[in-house]
């Protein structure tokens, strides 16, 4: 498959996350054949090195806080303080110009599939 500027850095980011490690998704659903759901794992550096730790860290804040991935405004039903967390992650990311946020003009992945 074919993937966008800063996919591949997304997908292995992702991976160094959550490989190995147990985790929760809360509030999945599908939405027009597309899966969603906040997505939990435990800590990379959690102290217990198994997969019992506790899911504390959420996949998706966790990678728009490196430039990783971008907060779809688009998507109802996210409750306003994680929203707000989402949004305010992904500003930091902006001014730090980290991942995506480094090239010019990045281009947010809904528009680079086009209407689906």
């Amino acid at each position: 498959a074919r993937l966008q500027e800063s996919g591949e850095a997304a997908r292995s980011g992702l991976g160094a996350l959550a490989a190995g490690r147990a985790v929760r998704l809360e509030n999945p659903r599908a939405d027009g054949g597309e899966w969603t759901a906040r997505v939990w794992a435990a800590p990379t550096l959690a102290r217990c090195g198994n997969a019992d730790c506790p899911p504390t860290l959420d996949l998706g804040l966790a990678q728009i806080e490196r430039g990783l991935a971008w907060h779809d405004r688009r998507r109802p039903g996210q409750p306003a303080p994680v929203a707000a967390d989402y949004q305010q992650a992904e500003f930091a990311a902006k001014i730090r110009r980290l991942g995506l946020w480094a090239g010019k003009n990045p281009l947010p992945p809904w528009e680079w599939r086009g209407p689906r």
